[in-house]
This record gives structure tokens, C-alpha cells and sequence, in this order.
């Protein structure tokens, strides 16, 4: 009876053996111990250089454009194309003069459409009253020459029915 108890402790133990064998082998396997940490950190390593180089290229980029004495931006200041960036800037000042003066002429003839306006009421109203005068005027002078052949007519028929001699 002391045998069965050993057996079964000796599969069990057995057991036990083969499971931390597993597990050994398992851990053998693992990426991190075959090299793989290695890889992983020698892609971090060249990752790093890289960005260290694009980090410098960025640094000289920026010195190329913004440095005060050698830079783009200095080179357009002192270069030759002053000459033509003054030029421009003449043109632009002569259209801002040339704007202004538009302007005010515009407003100039804005003031003298409205004086124009006013005008032309003046004249539609002395029309009007040229008209009106005329037509009284010519009234007048039919009632007078009406007037006159009356009298005429009148001293005719005197004459003619011998009130007045004249002879």
C-alpha cells in the first residue's frame, strides 16, 4: 500500500516535470530571448538616426531661410530686385493717386448730375412759363387785333351810314 501512494506521487511529480519542461521550451521560444529584443531595439536604434538626421536637415533648412546674414530672406532684401520692388511699389503709389483722383472726380460728377438735375427742373419750369405766357400773350393779341377790326368795322359803318362827314 506504500507503493501506490509513491506511484501517484511520482506521476504526479512526473507531471510536474514535464509541465516545467513545457515551459522551459516555451521560454526558449520567446522572441525576447532569441534575438528579438535585440532587433527591436537595433530598428529603435535606427530610428532614432534617422530622425536625428531629418532633425538636422530641418536645423539647416531653417538656417538657409531665416539666417540674418546668408538666409533667403536676406538675400531678397539685398538683392537686385530692390530696384524693381521700389519700381512697383511708385506704380502702386502713382494708382493710389490716380484712385484718388477717380474718386473725387466720380463724386465731382455726382454733384454736378445733381446740379444738372436741379437745373433741368429750372428749365421745365420757365418752359412752362413761356407756354403759359405765350398763350396769354396771344390771347391778349387776339382780343386786340379783335378789338381793332371792331373798331375799324365800327368807324367804317359810321362813316357808311353818315353819322360822321368827312368830306
Amino acid at each position: 500500500m506504500t507503493k501506490k501512494p509513491s506511484t501517484n506521487v511520482d506521476g504526479k511529480v512526473l507531471r510536474v516535470l514535464e509541465e516545467t519542461q513545457r515551459t522551459l521550451e516555451t521560454i526558449k521560444e520567446l522572441p525576447v530571448l532569441t534575438g528579438g529584443f535585440s532587433a527591436l531595439m537595433s530598428k529603435i536604434d535606427d530610428m532614432q538616426e534617422s530622425q536625428n538626421k531629418l532633425m538636422d536637415e530641418v536645423t539647416s533648412l531653417r538656417l538657409a531661410i531665416y539666417d540674418p546674414d546668408e538666409g533667403i530672406y536676406a538675400r531678397i532684401k539685398n538683392s537686385a530686385n530692390l530696384e524693381r520692388v521700389e519700381e512697383v511699389e511708385k506704380t502702386v503709389a502713382s494708382i493710389s493717386v490716380w484712385k484718388n483722383g477717380a474718386e473725387k472726380t466720380a463724386e465731382a460728377a455726382l454733384n454736378t448730375e445733381k446740379i444738372v438735375a436741379g437745373h433741368q427742373s429750372d428749365i421745365n419750369s420757365l418752359k412752362k412759363f413761356k407756354e403759359t405766357t405765350y398763350d396769354i400773350l396771344k390771347k391778349i393779341g387776339i382780343g386786340a387785333i379783335g378789338a381793332a377790326l371792331t373798331l375799324i368795322c365800327k368807324i367804317i359803318y359810321v362813316i357808311v351810314t353818315g353819322h360822321i362827314h368827312i368830306f
